[in-house]
């Protein structure tokens, strides 16, 4: 699930910056937009109040993709042209008469006709038909509000729409919802968006399923078998993801979400934005994609504290943060929700699947400029970052990141940053910048080399990070009778040992159980258990594993896994045991 764009958008951003100072040269406060889905053709006006913040002469906006479009600045007809460097993409709107810093204009945007909302071969980014209209936050083709394309900018809205009695309307936000009855029998409905970049529209017949507590969700699909019941079940897991996230990070200043299905030809599988997601109907409907109804949901929703209530300051680290942070958090929720093993099977998944199953061992840091073009995109940003994000957690205590994690939640548009987070977590006497330096900053995971040893009722552990990160490793010690205890050990290059005073030997010595970071272990012989010896421990260990069973939740994934692969053959089986059951 993700917050998908278009790949020209991407380039489009990343190759953007040279002329930022042009367009954050204004500041967008606020925009009117009124959209008319009962008159043929779709009609669509957005009216923006802005500021200049520099001396400005013109303002770039998405392309619509519309079959007309017209343009007044204070009431002055003027035109729109193709931006010499992104033809298609962007449109530059040039100002009738110059601006001076601290002066103000009005911007009128008049679209008519559907939009040509094409994204790539055979996909759309918007949606226009005499059943449904669905607009997504503005993208390239699919412009139909004013959006600061360089820069976070945050503005009051007033959306608008005019529909049939019949159709159900649902903006980015909650609320206020009021709806004004017109003598033909179609209505016009007026939501309030209060700080929002990216607005979000649907307006169409559809059966809707809705839960109202501990968070108001509502869910707009189209009926078909089972949908209802799946639906209600991805509605009541988003609500009550919700109540947990606004626990965590805090309050959303609005006091209802929604979750609405979109054609399968939509340019991705699930998009969460500020209260509002939109995903697949796919993944309500057909049972191999039904898995993603609950992670799906968590995650999508989580955007509205990362990507909503707050966003990334830099291009380069946004992919990392946004999507990182929701997917750390929607095990959060799940966890919250369904027990610690829940949380600790997805986060293994997260490190697994960056560890081992990028393209060709393709490896990028995940705030590296270049990451959004990188093939491994997807498990750098996602599911590395999610792992570092535990890591920290485990540095700074949970109670203190979930402070330091509201606050940067609150700071507003613009204001996530891998800095941020270093600084608010200072603030509460953690220094987590080695931990953002060597895992976000810089491509690679820890190697762990693990040495074992119990004399006399003391356990020595010995950690050596082969990859030279500086962060924290729990260690767990489990006996016979399954009593177990947990110790922190701070790693760094060089070698650590910690002495555990123990009344016995312990028969699993377990480094980093709960994958609270992207690692692996490096395996020395058959002592898979890591308790000094070889015995009936370490046969019962990778016996499970073959096939992917595991005891637990410790494994879900079914993914291979190097700790037990003894005979390096790339593969967990009966070869593995037998080594165990020869030492």
């Amino acid at each position: 699930m993700t917050r998908i764009v278009t790949a020209s958008l991407v380039g489009l951003c990343a190759l953007a910056a040279p002329a930022a100072t042009a367009q954050t040269g204004i500041d967008i406060l606020q925009q009117t937009v009124t959209v008319d889905v009962v008159q043929s053709p779709l009609t669509i006006e957005t009216t923006v109040l802005f500021e200049a913040l520099s001396p400005t002469t013109e303002v770039y906006t998405f392309s619509t993709g519309a079959q007309a479009a017209t343009w007044l600045v204070d009431g002055v007809p003027t035109t729109a042209t193709d931006h010499p460097q992104y033809p298609g993409q962007v449109e530059v709107v040039d100002l009738p008469a110059p601006l001076s810093a601290g002066e103000t204009a009005t911007l009128t945007m008049q679209l008519t006709g559907p939009l040509d909302c094409g994204a790539g071969p055979n996909t759309v980014m918007c949606w226009t038909s005499a059943q449904e209209t669905i607009l997504i936050n503005a993208t390239v083709n699919a412009g139909w509000y004013l959006v600061n394309l360089f820069g976070a900018d945050d503005f009051d809205a007033t959306l608008s729409v005019h529909a049939p009695a019949a159709f159900h309307v649902a903006g980015p936000q909650g609320g206020p919802d009021t709806t004004t009855p017109q003598p033909d029998g179609t209505l016009v409905h007026q939501l309030s968006i209060a700080a929002a970049d990216r607005l979000t529209l649907y307006a169409g017949q559809a059966d809707l399923v809705e839960v109202d507590a501990p968070f108001a969700v509502t869910g707009a699909f189209h009926q078909a078998g089972d949908n209802a019941v799946y639906m209600e079940q991805a509605v009541t897991v988003a609500s009550e993801a919700i109540g947990v996230y606004q626990d965590l990070f805090g309050p959303l200043p609005f006091d209802h979400a929604y979750l609405t299905t979109v054609p399968p030809n939509f340019a991705f599988g699930g998009l969460g934005d500020y209260g509002s997601v939109y995903i697949g109907e796919y993944i309500v409907g057909h049972p191999d994609y039904r898995y993603l109804l609950e992670q799906g949901m968590a995650h999508e929703f989580a955007h509205s504290w990362w990507g909503g209530m707050t966003s990334a300051a830099d291009f380069a680290e946004g992919g990392a943060l946004q999507e990182g942070l929701a997917e750390y958090s929607a095990w959060r929720a799940l966890g919250a929700l369904q027990g610690d093993k829940v949380r600790d099977a997805g986060m293994r998944m997260n490190a697994v699947w960056y560890l081992l199953g990028r393209p060709v061992g393709n490896d990028i840091a995940p705030f590296d400029p270049a990451v959004q073009d990188s093939p491994v995109y997807l498990h750098v940003a996602y599911h590395k970052a999610a792992a570092v994000y535990r890591a920290i957690e485990v540095e700074a205590g949970v109670d203190d990141f979930d402070l330091a994690l509201a606050a940067v939640a609150a700071g507003g548009p613009g204001a996530l940053s891998g800095q941020a987070l270093v600084d608010e977590l200072a603030l509460l006497g953690h220094d987590v910048g080695p931990i953002v330096d060597g895992f976000l900053r810089q491509a690679g995971y820890a190697t762990l080399a693990v040495e074992t040893a119990y004399v006399d009722g003391t356990q020595t552990v010995t950690l050596t990070n082969l990859g030279g990160q500086t962060f924290t490793v729990p260690v767990r010690l489990t006996h016979d009778d399954g009593t177990s205890t947990e110790h922190l050990v701070a790693v760094g290059g060089a070698p650590v040992t910690v002495a555990i005073d123990v009344d016995r030997a312990p028969a699993l010595v377990e480094v980093d159980p709960r994958w609270t970071a992207p690692r692996l272990l490096d395996r020395t012989g058959a002592d898979v258990t890591f308790d000094g010896v070889v015995d009936a421990h370490d046969l019962l260990e990778v016996a499970l594993r073959r096939g992917g069973q595991m005891p637990d939740a410790r494994r879900m994934d079914g993914h291979y896994d190097p700790l037990y692969d003894l005979d390096d053959d790339g593969v967990i089986d009966e070869g593995d045991q037998a080594l165990v059951s020869g030492g």
